[in-house]
């Protein structure tokens, strides 16, 4: 064969393997794959949950009963439930959600696709209603991006992130209004009109920003 055809042949083949073991080395990430490698899939008229096959079937029930709990508490909040149905991606933790799908330790929800993604899942985590809050916040948007966005192009971080944690509404020792109050009278709180620039809402301390968007939000 000419040299030409023996490195055609060599980059074809080469591209073959590489195609078919992007795959099966969690190089390549479609959605399909992703379910795929999961292995575990439960269906609702209300949500499709993805999770690993080998998870036994008494706890896949109770994540069922916590997602159509948290499900009804959060159309309650917003008033409407969803438009299509959500997907729910859980992975046994935060190392196999970072090879599946690039997040490690932060817990996502993506909006535009109506889907969350979250590691180590249990009943009464306070991230589930988190992150579904964020998939319901997809009937506030317009498509394509289902985002709040600050002038037209920035996701609105202290509005998408106020959002969730006015619906995970807590009434434990102190709401995020006593929180925010408290914070405010020790003058330890960013004005508002600050704290609601994305600007000012990445400078400030996490826990403060979102206590005080949150509280924001709720209030509004």
């Amino acid at each position: 064969l000419a040299p030409t055809r023996v490195f055609a042949l060599s980059l074809t083949c080469a591209l073959s393997v590489s195609w078919v073991g992007a795959a099966r080395f969690d190089l390549k990430r479609s959605t399909a794959q992703l379910q795929a490698r999961l292995g575990g899939r439960l269906e609702t008229e209300r949500f499709v949950m993805y999770h690993p096959q080998a998870w036994s079937s008494e706890r896949v029930e109770a994540l069922r009963l916590e997602l159509t709990y948290l499900y009804e508490e959060l159309e309650g909040f917003f008033g409407r439930g969803l438009s299509r149905r959500a997907e729910v991606y859980f992975y046994k933790s935060a190392a196999q959600k970072k090879r599946l799908m690039g997040a490690g330790r932060t817990r996502v929800a993506k909006p535009w696709q109506y889907a969350l993604h979250v590691d180590s899942p249990y009943v009464g985590m306070s991230t589930l209603t988190h992150e579904l809050a964020h998939v319901f916040s997809a009937e506030l948007a317009p498509a394509p991006h289902h985002l709040s966005l600050y002038r037209g192009w920035l996701p609105h971080m202290p509005l998408i992130e106020g959002l969730a944690e006015a619906a995970t509404w807590d009434e434990g020792h102190l709401t995020s209004h006593q929180l925010s109050a408290a914070l405010r009278r020790e003058g330890l709180a960013p004005p508002l009109t600050e704290l609601l620039n994305p600007g000012g809402f990445y400078l400030s301390s996490s826990r403060l920003a979102y206590t005080m968007c949150g509280s924001f939000v709720r209030f509004y």
